[in-house]
């Protein structure tokens, strides 16, 4: 993981009524990619943190002379991939918020 050491750090997890669990994320920086449903390349990104709620990922707008647009991601179903000894680990998730900077 690029030889940076990871950081662990506690969070509320946001449920319904009384009951409040609480998940670790852990801040990395890890490579990765991700395809967008119907789309057939891969975007680099870089994961920022992790928790078994999900990641934080950074990556540019501005691909292959395309901007992807904020809206195209809320809730968009996406495949993730990270390197692995000969091939890819992959998983399937959504975007569920994007922030701009």
């Amino acid at each position: 993981m690029g030889g940076r050491k990871m950081k662990e750090r506690s969070a509320p997890a946001a449920l319904w009524g009384a009951e409040r669990r609480q998940f670790f994320r852990v801040e990395c920086d890890m490579k990765t990619e991700f395809r967008l449903a119907g789309v057939s390349f891969w975007i680099p990104a870089t994961v920022l943190d992790l928790s078994v709620a999900g990641m934080k990922i950074r990556f540019d707008p501005f691909f292959r002379g395309k901007t992807i647009l904020p809206e195209m991601l809320d809730w968009t179903e996406s495949d993730f991939r990270f390197s692995a000894k000969g091939g890819f680990f992959e998983i399937k998730g959504y975007f569920l918020r994007v922030y701009l900077r």
